[in-house]
């Protein structure tokens, strides 16, 4: 095969096929899941694969099985090309299908309002769009003679009644199943049902009796109740361990045994305060939950838009655009913005990842970098394919010295940046613990030369301080509670 596999690679994927192919694969971020996965079903012989996994590591999978298994094709899955390999899956024929969590919500219709815009609901720290109607429903696998059904990002079906955790788990009946996740649990012990039950549905079958075999169980007072009912919730193991020492095939290795040989990661914590116009608006914000930007009030009474805006403000000064939405101009004032010309004015020659939670502040930052002199692109949602790749690729090359990037547009999938980069800046943080010890793990993986310098710039005096404490401090309650 021309495939060198390292001892503890060699190992997992030998414990998996020896398991007949049926096994959570617990690995550490750059510890090779996706080479591993694609070998234990070679190895097995499996010829109609399905793959459920994030969109933007299809390439990754592409890429793996064309090395490993070529003889197969590799097709996506989606809505437009549904019709045409349905009719050859159920046929059983020979094929290797990637599709996107996405597609099991289907393809819907979203409500409109009167402006013809879509209506908007809070979820979280985001507004996301109300649906009216499903268009086309995805795929039902138990009708597809799958022999394989790999689930990369498997802590993604958590939520055990969303449609697409219903639609990975028609899958369940393929001989051999793969879930992959360097956090299987996510951050709630009680999402990692949905996984153990599509793994082994005979011994994990119903959520209620195991929730209550293995985790703290307690009322929920606030709960909206009906009649004399009472609504349960669920917080941690009653026993640390006890749930991963059930689970039959638990496949998992240390970033010691994974990541050993590999120089290491220096963090910076650089602090910096807000500029006056920057400290003035945040004030407003905090104290009146409103803030005049130039001639224009804006309102954030909501305890979500408030949260929102302050957040914005500590990236930069935020404006008001023709529209009345709050933007930030490519000129705006910011602390953060200026630090980071200031620490990369020492590292001349290095290539950089920028990372940032928002979307908005990505054209100021890429205006700061241009006009020092780095050939500056941008990694964002809702980028096409194309263009995605051909900046990853030109940044791989050289030819590109500067990525700045939403962390939940690059935090997955995105393979081959530690051969460019050993530099990394952190404007703020992703809500999602999950999303930034993913993107952390883009620089600080296999491959990787040189130590990792990576700069987190903090506003002192604000929410953010407080919520990078809340971040570090459920990291270390998930990974020292022995499951993740």
């Amino acid at each position: 095969m021309g495939w060198k596999w390292r001892a503890y690679q060699e190992e997992v994927i030998s414990e998996a096929v020896e398991s007949g192919g049926r096994a959570l694969m617990a690995m550490p971020l750059g510890s090779g899941k996706t080479a591993m996965a694609v070998e234990v079903v070679r190895r097995l012989g499996a010829r109609v694969i399905m793959i459920t996994a994030p969109v933007n590591t299809f390439g990754g999978w592409r890429r793996h099985f064309a090395e490993l298994m070529p003889e197969l094709p590799f097709y996506e899955l989606n809505a437009k090309t549904q019709d045409g390999l349905a009719p050859l899956l159920k046929a059983g024929e020979p094929m290797v299908v990637c599709t996107g969590w996405e597609y099991g919500r289907g393809v819907v219709r979203y409500k409109k309002g009167p402006d013809g815009k879509r209506l908007m609901i809070p979820k979280g720290t985001k507004q996301v769009p109300v649906v009216d109607k499903v268009i086309r429903e995805p795929l039902d696998w138990s009708k597809v003679p799958l022999d394989a059904a790999i689930i990369d990002e498997s802590a993604r079906m958590g939520n055990r009644k969303a449609s697409q955790t219903a639609v990975v788990h028609t899958a369940k009946g393929a001989a051999i199943k793969l879930c992959l996740s360097a956090t299987p649990a996510g951050n709630k012990m009680e999402n990692l049902w949905s996984t153990l039950h599509f793994l082994w549905p005979e011994r994990y079958k119903y959520f209620s009796p195991w929730a209550d075999l293995y985790l703290n169980k307690y009322e929920d007072k606030d709960a909206t109740r009906y009649s004399d009912s009472r609504v349960f919730k669920y917080d941690g193991e009653k026993v640390p361990g006890r749930v991963r020492d059930s689970i039959p095939v638990y496949l998992k290795r240390t970033e010691e045994e994974v990541h050993g040989e590999l120089p290491g990661v220096v963090t910076h914590k650089v602090e910096v305060d807000l500029t006056p116009a920057q400290r003035r608006i945040y004030r407003q914000f905090e104290e009146e939950a409103l803030a005049w930007l130039g001639d224009n009030p804006v309102a954030a009474g909501v305890p979500i838009t408030k949260m929102i805006r302050l957040r914005e403000t500590i990236l930069a000064v935020p404006s008001v655009d023709e529209n009345g939405s709050v933007v930030f101009k490519s000129n705006a004032k910011s602390a953060k913005i200026d630090m980071m010309s200031d620490i990369l004015t020492d590292l001349p020659d290095e290539q950089v990842v920028v990372w940032t939670h928002s979307r908005k502040i990505v054209p100021a930052v890429l205006e700061q970098l241009r006009k020092d002199g780095y050939v500056a692109e941008p990694v964002i949602g809702g980028q096409s394919k194309k263009v995605r790749e051909a900046t990853l690729a030109g940044f791989k090359a050289g030819e590109i010295d500067a990525i700045v990037a939403t962390i939940p547009a690059l935090s997955e999938g995105a393979d081959g940046l530690q051969d460019a980069a050993a530099v990394e800046v952190w404007l703020s943080h992703d809500e999602s613990l999950m999303l930034n010890v993913q993107a952390r793990g883009r620089l600080f993986r296999p491959g990787q030369t040189k130590v990792v310098n990576r700069f987190v710039i903090v506003a002192r005096d604000t929410i953010e301080t407080r919520q990078l404490g809340r971040l570090k401090t459920t990291e270390l309650k998930l990974t020292e509670g022995g499951m993740l």
